[in-house]
């Protein structure tokens, strides 16, 4: 296998089994997330869960595949991938709706998890620019993510070495 398959199977694997692990531990704490805030806030505090759930039930059968691979795997793994991009899209979209109370949820999540929270950090962190920022990284990783996936495609989608042709006798 060439190096940048290498690299890319093991980042691969590396984003899929920590986003897991990252929406099972939200899933234990939810009511703490600065997520669950800011969907609570717009209204949709139970569509945040039925966000979750799906993320977390995604996550969980990525992260199988990611691990054993099979024909399904990527399929699953690119629409776990792709989930995630529209989840923090929609996210942002409602953070970015009321920065004032984002950043006083982020604030409020760090200190019920017992994390030192800078209010000055979090002003910088959600101005519109700071979001910006963050809705970019987010993005790039997950791209980076699929990009891996496609590199390593080969590993769920064997080859039978001929172009079958639809329609073609």
């Amino acid at each position: 296998m060439p190096y940048v398959q290498q690299v890319s199977l093991w980042y691969l694997t590396i984003f899929v089994l920590l986003s897991a692990r990252k929406n099972f531990r939200l899933a234990l704490q939810f009511t703490r997330s600065t997520d669950h805030a800011i969907f609570h806030a717009a209204g949709m505090g139970s569509e945040f869960l039925g966000c979750l759930t799906a993320s977390l039930v995604l996550d969980v059968a990525a992260s199988y595949y990611v691990v054993r691979p099979q024909p399904i795997g990527f399929g699953v793994i690119l629409a776990s991938l792709t989930y995630a991009a529209i989840y923090n899209i929609v996210a942002f979209g409602l953070a970015s709706e009321n920065l004032t109370a984002t950043k006083a949820a982020y604030l409020r999540s760090r200190e019920l998890r017992g994390f030192p929270a800078n209010p000055e950090t979090a002003s910088k962190v959600f101005s519109p620019g700071g979001m910006k920022a963050a809705l970019g990284i987010a993005l790039f990783f997950t791209i980076a993510s699929i990009g891996a996936l496609a590199a390593n495609r080969w590993r769920f989608l064997p080859t039978t070495g001929t172009i079958v042709r639809h329609g073609a006798a």
